[in-house]
């Protein structure tokens, strides 16, 4: 057993060594160019070490337990040594979206690959971030989960298994659906397990909702005129507020309760639910919140439907954005296919 004092990038931590285990505490110390204050604060810093080894000698301190570290505060912490005040907040923006995406705070050893994907996914499809900076984001949490196994806080780092090939449009990003794999989904029956995100995700099919959208909408923005209801909202990631009329269908999708919110979802089961729920209907697709709102897009355009009424259904700022979905096969084969005949006839 053995407490040492190291100095890391002018940071000061105690090292402390018992069963052939370190643990790197930090002691909030950043070192001083002034040569006296440095003195002073080194001092200090030998104060801690021998109160730290004494408290080991009589019981009174153990290694922290692993289950004990939450994720967010490990995040804090890390933050509060970063060397620059950009650093820092990028630390704490990247708290805050796991903060949003698992509602609840999570500990270290509980976060596995799988959830580093849901998350990852979550950054570049749910979020306004652009690629680039959700990109960032991923690759500071990589380095967070380096750390906390290299201070012997996990056994095995989660993060280590996913590769970096998000820096580019994602494949769940590009999938779309298909008019007869819309149709699988719509007969397919109930689920016992995950039902909420299958009529979610019908919706969303109906109405070009973004995940953050529907996680948020109420019944309040639901609405009648003349007979027709509306779907009136705020847009989270745009600001700006759409009207769509609701279809027979959409409106099936929809159940009644005591609760605000129109539909109860969290990101990273509700995703797994609809992989799943895809599977089963025999769809090979890597479906994900935004094969939805694509997919309605796609089949808008292909049904000839005025591009910017799909602009206004969708909320988006630009015409070049709606425009984008006409890269799918489906639109270009209609294309040629009218080409064929006004030339042909």
């Amino acid at each position: 057993m053995s407490v040492k004092i190291r100095i890391k990038r002018n940071h000061v931590y105690l090292d402390v060594i018992q069963n052939r285990k370190h643990y790197w505490e930090s002691l909030h110390i950043s070192l001083s160019s002034e040569r006296k204050e440095r003195k002073e604060q080194l001092r200090l810093a030998e104060l801690c070490r021998a109160k730290r080894e004494m408290q080991i000698v009589s019981g009174e301190w153990d290694f922290p337990q692993k289950s004990d570290v939450l994720l967010s505060q490990f995040i804090a912490k890390k933050a509060a040594l970063a060397k620059s005040e950009s650093r820092k907040k990028a630390f704490m923006a990247l708290r805050s979206h796991l903060l949003r995406f698992c509602r609840q705070d999570i500990r270290l050893c509980q976060v596995s690959t799988q959830w580093l994907a849901s998350f990852r996914d979550y950054l570049f499809l749910s979020t306004s971030l652009k690629p680039s900076s959700a990109a960032a984001y991923f690759a500071l949490l990589k380095t967070i989960f380096s750390q906390a196994e290299r201070s012997f806080l996990i056994a095995k780092n989660p993060a280590r298994a996913i590769k970096p090939r998000f820096l580019s449009q994602s494949e769940s990003e590009k999938c779309t659906l298909t008019t007869c794999e819309v149709r699988l989904l719509l007969t397919s029956p109930k689920r016992e397990k995950g039902e909420e995100s299958r009529r979610a995700f019908l919706f969303s099919l109906f109405t070009a909702l973004r995940f953050s959208d529907l996680k948020t909408l109420s019944w309040s923005d639901i609405e009648e005129r003349n007979g027709i209801f509306f779907l009136k909202k705020q847009q989270v990631k745009t600001k700006r507020t759409v009207e769509i009329p609701l279809c027979k269908t959409a409106l099936s999708l929809l159940e009644k309760h005591d609760g605000e919110r129109v539909f109860n979802l969290s990101y990273s089961s509700s995703l797994l639910h609809l992989r799943a729920w895809a599977k089963e209907c025999g769809i090979k697709k890597r479906i994900s919140w935004h094969t939805a709102r694509r997919t309605f897009a796609t089949l808008a355009l292909e049904q000839n439907i005025d591009v910017f009424t799909i602009q206004r259904l969708m909320g988006h700022t630009k015409i070049t954005t709606t425009a984008l979905y006409a890269k799918s096969d489906g639109i270009k084969k209609i294309a040629v296919e009218k080409l064929e005949r006004s030339i042909t006839s």
